[in-house]
């Protein structure tokens, strides 16, 4: 979908559009045509652009081991907004290549006697390609090593210190940073930057902005906190929330605004349909996620999911899903590795497309599934209808002529 937001000379806004998604062209070229027709109705309009046109940063991942820094770079990949394609230890034979848009090389302790990881690191060079991204975030001891053999390749600090402790701040910043740059080039997006008054950034971006604001109460809603925001759309799900609904602080590094960002790189409606409903037929609580949502009928439905007839399931029943699959989750921390305190949410904040089709009430109802026996937490659902997150986000973007991507993530 392509938004448009009309704002007059004092920043209230005059009127919305919501175009649906010509696919038979490049986004570029649809928003571009859209954008000539504005034009025409007043020359003197001024444009803002963002783009969310992407579902995600696609990683593979050569690590040393599965269990410590394949396990960890896999977890920092996935909270910085990547897709996980591959991750791969030891064996770096015949990987899917062509399938992602960055290579990340990690493990091993910052120790110079080491010709066993040295013989599994001339196999991963020799398996990257030129044309790819590539990032080091292993033994520092080897990082001029891997340069002499890849003069391009990103040294950053080892994701793990001498002691084992995690060290995950330049890794996710870089990957978010590719991240970002991958959305506002994608499909002839960055052909837009003359028509816009601002740098092209990135939604996910734009609505992490408008989330720090609403914490510092610069915003036009007024929404009670605790809060977890919940952006859902076609290939990804990306949650946003404070500090203060981790189940425990303990060795986790927030930014200094105290604000988290995790992106479901594998759960959506239709770009990632396909991985959403093979993780919902084995998903433990699926009768009763289908019970919110059908009531009665729910064992009838919960049979056709169990023999993967899932023809009938329209993207409205979809979001529904996505959102008990995202709470579970978040509940567990089995994917973010630090879980979240649900009882604590004063507000729960769906946008995005969800927030167009889905009812409040069942959305309450699944979401009551995930707190504890006996609790009286019922969250106020807010449903970002006309997308005022984003709105605000965007308005409120400063004018420069540099991306400033570090300040809202």
């Amino acid at each position: 979908m392509v938004k448009i937001v009309r704002f007059d000379n004092t920043g209230v806004i005059v009127d919305r559009k919501f175009e649906p998604r010509d696919y038979s062209v490049p986004v570029g070229q649809q928003v571009s045509g859209l954008l000539a027709q504005e034009r025409q109705r007043d020359s003197s309009t001024r444009f803002r652009i963002c783009s969310s046109a992407n579902g995600g940063l696609r990683l593979g991942i050569f690590a040393l081991t599965s269990r410590f820094s394949g396990e960890v770079a896999k977890r920092i990949a996935l909270t910085s907004g990547c897709n996980v394609i591959w991750a791969e230890a030891r064996d770096c034979e015949s990987l899917p290549m062509s399938n992602v848009d960055a290579q990340l090389i990690v493990g091993g302790l910052d120790v110079a006697d080491c010709p066993d990881h040295r013989t599994w690191l001339d196999c991963a060079l020799s398996l990257v390609r030129s044309d790819i991204p590539l990032l080091f975030a292993g033994n520092e001891r080897l990082a001029e090593y891997v340069r002499t053999r890849s003069a391009d390749c990103f040294i950053l600090n080892n994701i793990l210190s001498d002691d084992m402790r995690v060290q995950p701040q330049q890794l996710s910043r870089t990957l978010r940073e590719l991240y970002m740059r991958d959305l506002v080039h994608k499909d002839g997006i960055s052909s837009l930057q003359p028509l816009s008054e601002i740098p092209i950034w990135p939604t996910p971006a734009v609505c992490e902005r408008a989330f720090r604001h609403h914490l510092s109460q610069r915003t036009t809603l007024s929404l009670g906190a605790p809060l977890l925001m919940m952006d859902l759309g076609g290939a990804t799900t990306d949650i946003y929330y404070g500090v203060e609904l981790l189940r425990s602080a303990d060795g986790h590094v927030a930014d200094a605004l105290g604000t988290y960002r995790y992106v479901f790189a594998s759960t959506g409606v239709r770009a990632s349909r396909a991985s959403t409903l093979s993780r919902l037929g084995l998903f433990s609580r699926l009768y009763d996620l289908l019970n919110c949502v059908f009531g009665q009928d729910a064992r009838r439905y919960y049979a056709s999911i169990r023999d993967n007839d899932t023809q009938w399931i329209t993207d409205e029943l979809m979001f529904y899903f996505c959102i008990g699959l995202v709470l579970a989750e978040a509940q567990s921390g089995s994917e973010s590795g630090h879980p979240l305190a649900l009882e604590r949410i004063s507000t729960l904040v769906i946008t995005g497309g969800a927030a167009k089709v889905c009812d409040p009430a069942i959305i309450g109802r699944i979401f009551s599934i995930f707190t504890p026996r006996g609790s009286q937490c019922a969250p106020h659902v807010y449903l970002d209808r006309n997308y005022q997150i984003w709105t605000d986000g965007i308005r409120q973007l400063p004018l420069n002529n540099q991306h400033d991507y570090g300040d809202a993530l």
